[in-house]
């Protein structure tokens, strides 16, 4: 009985989900014992995940490892991997892959830096000039 009100005010708490009522909404779940957990992993995974959130998307793994929902936590680091390499930040894309625990898709996005490393070299290739150099004596 009082896990039905639990989870019906959880759920009032979903429109302010952007607001940081997800963050409620997961307190009161997990004193849902029978379907709290679903819940909470589901509020999760709903989660507009923005890799420059990155305040937010730290909140919502901490969730995640206190309520053992590892598998999650993967999918929204997948997630934000995503996000950054598609606004071409390369770096924090590797960060986000490595930390979903993900070696083939971390092995790309490394591979998609050292792509763009090279092309950056070779783009300079042929491009420097050495001025004068004055030694002593």
């Amino acid at each position: 009985q009082m896990e039905y009100w639990r989870l019906g005010w959880a759920e009032t708490l979903l429109p302010g989900c952007l607001g940081g009522g997800w963050q409620l909404a997961l307190h009161y779940l997990a004193f849902c014992p029978q379907h709290g957990a679903a819940a909470a992993e589901a509020l999760l995974e709903a989660m507009p995940v923005d890799s420059r959130d990155v305040r937010t998307l730290e909140k919502a793994l901490t969730a995640c490892r206190r309520l053992g929902l590892g598998a999650t936590a993967a999918v929204m680091c997948r997630v934000a991997g995503v996000d950054a390499l598609s606004r071409g930040h390369l770096g924090a894309g590797v960060q986000w892959m490595a930390r979903a625990a993900d070696p083939r898709r971390s092995a790309a996005a490394v591979q998609l830096v050292g792509e763009a490393v090279e092309e950056a070299l070779l783009g300079r290739l042929g491009n420097y000039r050495a001025g004068s150099l004055a030694l002593p004596g």
